[in-house]
């Protein structure tokens, strides 16, 4: 029977939530845009992404401190709207939510 692989230990809250600050910076420092591939706004789903591979966290790991910084204006939501005109006339709005790092965490990492 093969030998099961001892988890790492799982990091705190307050661990979590400098990683996320951590990595908005990083961002923010190395943005040439405001949005997209190498802005510094970024998609929720690319954060979940990029520190799942980076530091191993889970969906929910993210989620739930990505919450606590914006309730705590660590960290802002800036929304996109668009509206995209189909084929028949009708008019599609679409709104995508981005995060970005506020300037009240840029201070303190």
């Amino acid at each position: 029977m093969a030998k099961a692989r001892p988890k790492p230990p799982q990091k705190s809250n307050t661990e979590i939530r400098h990683l996320l600050l951590r990595y908005f910076y990083d961002r923010n420092r190395k943005a040439t845009s405001a949005r997209g591939k190498k802005g510094s706004a970024v998609k929720i789903s690319d954060v979940k992404r990029d520190l799942k591979s980076q530091d191993g966290l889970t969906p929910q790991e993210v989620i739930g401190n990505l919450t606590y910084l914006l309730s705590q204006g660590w960290v802002a939501e800036v929304k996109v709207e668009k509206e995209y005109q189909a084929p028949g006339g009708t008019v599609i709005p679409s709104v995508t939510s981005n995060e970005r790092h506020f300037s009240r965490g840029i201070e303190d990492c």
